[in-house]
């Protein structure tokens, strides 16, 4: 893997990504980088749903337990319709990496879309706690909000 590729796996890594989007983003330049795809930057964004998800196992395979990997498979099962793997999978990383501050808005939005409300707000706050432990005030701030949207 070269230095750059490992410095952008690192800043996405570090971004907290939220959206399908942002991974996708992610996932064409990682892409781009890959031998197969030089002459397709784009290579990722342009496969189906199915597809990304497919290339997402297939890397995770490749690295098991890597915490942004099973967050992407997550979010994808979200966009998919399919929240019981998609909940499987955040309960699974919140165990394995409970420090990957990410999946607690995206699984907190999971279980309220779902009626768990008491559930999302135990994760929520979780999230807070961890937020406040790294001192990471966006994080901090987007699931203070969605706990005060919940708990009102």
């Amino acid at each position: 893997m070269s230095y750059f590729l490992e410095l952008r796996i690192h800043e996405y890594e570090n971004a907290n990504l939220r959206t399908t989007k942002s991974i996708r983003a992610f996932m064409a330049i990682y892409f781009s980088s890959r031998s197969k795809f030089k002459n397709s930057k784009i290579a990722f964004r342009k496969m189906t749903a199915e597809e990304r998800l497919k290339k997402l196992q297939e890397m995770e395979a490749q690295k098991p337990g890597d915490a942004f990997l099973n967050y992407a498979i997550a979010l994808e099962y979200v966009n998919a319709g399919n929240d019981n793997e998609a909940q499987t999978i955040f309960e699974a990383l919140l165990q394995k990496n409970s420090d990957y501050i990410a999946t607690y808005y995206q699984f907190g939005k999971l279980l309220e879309r779902n009626g768990v409300n008491e559930k999302a707000i135990i994760v929520y706050k979780r999230g807070v706690e961890l937020a406040k432990q790294i001192n990471d005030k966006k994080n901090l701030g987007e699931l203070n909000e969605a706990l005060m949207m919940l708990e009102e």
